[in-house]
This record gives structure tokens, C-alpha cells and sequence, in this order.
């Protein structure tokens, strides 16, 4: 019932950094007005399948995850894209960062002591 309240905190998730900054970005468009929130049914329904589509991913399955957040991601940067001229993070590589990521984990669960011997290229 307030939605002019706030509360953001650096998360360790799968994408930290970009994640955060686009969740104040969003913040910051919303409060200066840029971005609407959608009526009070609009926004509950939204919010029931995030819920149920976190309710129905396998446990520990961190492919899934990366899926999950990286669409979280998505979702967000199109709310900040419904106004001229927002730049927030609109060249960071999504696809790109999600493929990684996986094949990070993947190499992970195959070799447990030689994954961290790996490189990847930079995302930005």
C-alpha cells in the first residue's frame, strides 16, 4: 500500500551487479514518475506467476535459476524502456551472460577442481 517505499540491497545472485542496477533504475524512474505501476489487479496477477513459476523449478537445479533471474532481468528493462531516452543497461548482453553462466556451472559440476582454471571472455 506504499508504493513510494523502497528497499533495495546488493543480493548475491547470479547476475549481482546488473540486477541491482537495474532494480534502481527502476526505483528511480518510479519515483520520478517515468515509469507507471500498473493498476492494483494487474500487478497482483503479475506478481502470481513470478510466484508460481518459482514455486514449480526444480530445487537446486541452477540452470533454471539463471533462466528465472535472467527473465526477472528482461522484465524490468522493458519497464524501463517504456519511456524516451532511458539507457539503463540496454547494451549489456543478455544472452551472452546467461550462456556463460552456464556453461560456468557446467564446467563446475564436471570438474570441481578445475573449473576455477577456465576463462571467459568479459560480458560489458
Amino acid at each position: 500500500d506504499q508504493p513510494y517505499l523502497a528497499y533495495l540491497g546488493a543480493t548475491r545472485y547470479l547476475y549481482t551487479f546488473p540486477l541491482f542496477a537495474l532494480q534502481t533504475a527502476l526505483v528511480r524512474d518510479v519515483f520520478l514518475d517515468n515509469v507507471k505501476f500498473p493498476e492494483k489487479d494487474q500487478w497482483q496477477a503479475d506478481l502470481n506467476e513470478w510466484k508460481k513459476r518459482e514455486e514449480a523449478m526444480v530445487p537446486f537445479n541452477i540452470l533454471v535459476w539463471i533462466d528465472l533471474e535472467l527473465d526477472y532481468m528482461r522484465d524490468i528493462l522493458a519497464l524501463l524502456h517504456t519511456h524516451d531516452g532511458n539507457q539503463s543497461l540496454s547494451n549489456f548482453d543478455f544472452d551472452k551472460a546467461q550462456k556463460i553462466l552456464k556453461e560456468h556451472f557446467d564446467n563446475k559440476l564436471h570438474d570441481m577442481l578445475g573449473y576455477r582454471d577456465i576463462s571467459y571472455e568479459s560480458i560489458s
